[in-house]
């Protein structure tokens, strides 16, 4: 396991442990479905990629996950809005503020919480499905990653620039 994956693990699961705004039934199950990915074999950075949209949603939902309607799920999405990002060198921290997220990561939070309602759904022969099965609350989300326009290499930065840009704000501060 990487070392990073498991401190952000560790990180997300103490932010839902901690949230005030969370219901116990709904951390309950956030752990319940870190426990049961773990045990299958996933890939604990996709497991990480799962805890991070779900602490946004158990902060945003008052009421248990299976209650949740699809329009409140689309209102979650729609002011869905990045955190800042902190980056901590030995002699400074930076904090950059993201205004949106791109195209890949909205689409790869929505297919997450669409596979996390399936599993909470799993079994449950009262809940209202779509043709194909899938719970009514996220059956509008369509996992179509080849339609979302790709990041062209200009606006990615490379590994040189970064290391650029944080020796100019380390030599101002």
């Amino acid at each position: 396991m990487n070392i990073k994956d498991e401190q952000n693990a560790k990180y997300l699961l103490n932010k839902v442990t901690n949230s005030s705004k969370a219901l116990q039934c709904n951390k309950d199950l956030i752990f319940k479905y870190y426990n049961e990915s773990l045990a299958s074999g996933q890939k604990l950075a996709s497991i990480v990629n799962y805890l991070k949209v779900l602490s946004r949603l158990t902060e945003f939902v008052d009421k248990p996950y299976k209650e949740v309607s699809r329009e409140e799920l689309i209102v979650f999405f729609n002011n869905l809005k990045p955190l800042p990002v902190v980056l901590h060198t030995p002699t400074h921290t930076f904090t950059y503020d993201v205004k949106e997220y791109s195209p890949q990561t909205v689409m790869r939070y929505k297919t997450n919480v669409k596979t996390f309602f399936r599993w909470l759904f799993e079994g449950d022969l009262d809940a209202k499905r779509d043709t194909d099965g899938t719970p009514l609350q996220v059956s509008w989300i369509k996992c179509n990653y080849r339609k979302l326009p790709s990041r062209r290499p200009k606006e990615v930065l490379s590994r040189e620039e970064v290391g650029e840009i944080t020796k100019i704000l380390a030599a101002k501060s």
